[in-house]
């Protein structure tokens, strides 16, 4: 999200004010972005009702741009954006938007990859050379970038950017248009095996930079403080089914499959790809770890220029996911 939209909302948030939580007989409002990997758990979320059996009345609200369901929450519209943007979700709370994190519910994975038939061995082969990424100030660019340096000691000006989307990230780099590409596990798994080599695996390698066991998160449900304090055992209940979807994606990846491709209309075999990813790219949890790790992602992405500063520490409300926990 952009500093102008941010402050814009943000200007209509607190200007208007936030709408007052829902009445106790109102279902729970849950918005999120109907593309990337928000789609894929919302379409397995609505499919299996997993709400719905948890015993929430629910309303689910789906939104064409990535940003839409955090404005959505800032203007009372809806009561959850599931997998808003964790970036955005620091500069709002840094901006004093009174918004709450209630779960991570998305990690950010991915991988370096190189050819495996190619010159390239190590992180040193990198060095003037063109990496394929996301755009400056994205999250996968920040960690990408933080990672290279910290870990691995490679300078920005030791390597040339070229942004692009995944799709054609991997084109370019499999013509020998860029030298690697950093891209997410579930793009590498649509390669034929035995033509990637992996540099960089984004997780392990940010657990190795924090000396933590919380994976970087790249979307979370987010709320507002007036939800948490007003509708706090029907956000326990979304944090529970939030949980068991998780659960039933690692168990049952041809179930998944199969609603990926009547839902969310992928091809049988990205389906598969996507679906055998699951517990990979999903979680739904909000420890004093997972806490940490955001705060430490969050400097991270302003020293990479992905956030416009550090959100206070009262964004994260984990009371929800803790009593969820006790039931």
């Amino acid at each position: 999200m952009r500093t102008g939209l941010l402050g814009a909302l943000l200007a209509a948030a607190l200007g208007a004010s936030v709408a007052p939580a829902a009445a106790d007989d109102a279902p729970l409002r849950i918005g999120y972005w109907t593309s990337g990997y928000s789609l894929g758990f919302g379409a397995v979320l609505e499919e299996n009702k997993f709400l719905e059996k948890a015993g929430l009345k629910v309303e689910f609200r789906r939104f064409g741009e990535v940003g839409a369901p955090a404005q959505a929450v800032l203007q009372g519209n809806i009561d959850v954006a599931f997998a808003a943007p964790a970036a955005a979700a620091f500069n709002l709370g840094q901006q004093g938007a009174p918004v709450r994190v209630i779960l991570a519910t998305q990690v950010l994975e991915g991988q370096i990859v190189v050819k495996a038939n190619g010159p390239i061995t190590s992180i040193d082969g990198l060095k003037g050379k063109k990496i394929g990424m996301s755009r400056p100030g994205s999250s996968t660019h920040a960690l990408a970038t933080t990672l290279l340096k910290n870990n691995y000691g490679l300078q920005s000006g030791d390597y040339e950017v070229v942004p692009g989307n995944e799709g054609q990230l991997i084109g370019l780099l499999q013509r020998g248009d860029i030298d690697a590409a950093a891209v997410r596990n579930v793009t590498v798994a649509q390669v034929p095996a035995g033509e990637l080599r992996t540099l960089v695996n984004v997780v392990d390698d940010w657990k190795k930079l924090t000396k933590g066991e919380a994976p970087p998160i790249l979307g979370v449900a987010l709320t507002t403080a007036d939800v948490v304090a007003k509708r706090g055992p029907e956000l326990a209940a979304f944090v529970k089914a939030t949980q068991e979807a998780v659960a039933y994606g690692k168990a049952q990846p041809d179930a998944v499959a199969n609603t990926l491709v009547s839902v969310a209309n992928l091809n049988e075999k990205d389906a598969k790809a996507y679906a055998a990813l699951w517990s990979q790219i999903y979680v739904a949890s909000l420890t004093e770890a997972d806490i940490k790790g955001m705060k430490d992602e969050n400097k991270t992405f302003v020293d990479a220029g992905a956030a416009n500063g550090v959100a206070p520490d009262d964004i994260y409300a984990p009371g929800p996911f803790q009593a969820a926990g006790k039931n």
